[in-house]
This record gives structure tokens, C-alpha cells and sequence, in this order.
């Protein structure tokens, strides 16, 4: 799978160019629409990088070639801290709307792709994260845009409300 790049829109139904990194994904249901199209539901595997396009129609393929990040272990005290720290910012989160809070014993990768794929934001952003190196990094940056959203909806609205 693949994030089309920006300007996508002008070769929607020729071939927009898309970014170089994507997922190696399973498929896990299919769903079709009365639209022609597919509601698909998939769980991503591995990082990649993807390279020549070798077929166009009826859908693209293209080379890919796993990306590994940078090593680390899930029993490192850094990686556990950080493992905390984002599932306590997403459960708050979470709690918020009301929603059951993340799950306890998700390795960090799993859950800082987790967490960012359910997270709204900007597909370029996601896409920044994915292309860091470091799981760390990502899980950081991840738990504190939860962070700095949490704060914005605490903040009482500017000139206040008058009784």
C-alpha cells in the first residue's frame, strides 16, 4: 500500500505518483460498494520501500524491498518508558470519547502504528512518521501530539464565558 503524493487529484484515473514508502499489508476483507468500489480492511505487516512500477493496469505493482527499522528490544527501559508513557496519553485520550483504552501488552511498534493509524491526522504527517528510522521517535512524537491535544481542549476559550 501506498500514499499518493500531493497533487494526486489532477492523474486521479492516470497514474498519480505516490510516495516511496508504504506497507506490505494483508488483506483481511473485502467489502464491495455500490459505487464500484471497495471498502477494504487490511493490517499492515512491514515498512517498505517501493521502487519501479512493473505493471500499470489493472492495478499498479511495484518492486518493494523490506525497510527495517533501526534495532531495538521491547524489554529496554527507554522503550518501556515511552511504551507507557504512549498508551497512558492514548488512554486518556480514549476516555475521553468514551472508548475502551489501548491494550496493555502491545509491543511498541505495534502500538505507535496502532495508535497513528486511529489518530486523525493529515495523511502527510502520518506519512513523516512513518519515515522515521527510530520507533522511539515515532511513539514521541505520536504521544505528544495526543499531548499537545489534550492541552488545547483543557484550555478555557479566549475572553471566557460571562455569566
Amino acid at each position: 500500500m501506498a500514499l499518493l503524493a500531493p497533487g494526486w487529484e489532477r492523474d486521479y484515473h492516470g497514474s498519480p505518483a505516490f510516495h516511496p514508502t508504504g506497507c506490505l499489508a494483508r488483506l483481511d476483507a473485502a467489502q464491495w460498494r455500490p459505487d464500484d468500489c471497495y471498502d477494504l480492511t487490511v493490517t499492515g505487516l512491514y515498512r517498505v520501500r517501493l521502487g519501479r512500477v512493473s505493471r500499470e493496469y489493472p492495478y499498479r505493482a511495484a518492486a518493494v524491498s523490506p525497510w527495517p527499522h533501526e534495532p531495538f528490544t521491547d524489554s529496554d527501559p527507554l522503550v518501556e518508558l515511552e511504551r507507557k508513557a504512549l498508551r497512558d496519553a492514548y488512554s486518556r485520550l480514549r476516555n475521553e470519547s468514551g472508548a475502551v483504552p489501548a491494550d496493555q501488552t502491545l509491543p511498541l511498534e505495534v502500538l505507535a502504528n496502532t495508535v497513528c493509524t486511529e489518530l486523525a491526522l493529515d495523511g502527510e504527517l502520518k506519512m513523516a512518521l512513518l519515515e522515521l528510522d527510530s520507533v522511539i521517535e515515532r511513539a514521541r512524537q505520536i504521544r505528544e501530539h495526543i499531548e499537545r491535544n489534550l492541552g488545547r481542549r483543557k484550555r478555557p476559550r479566549e475572553g471566557g464565558e460571562r455569566n
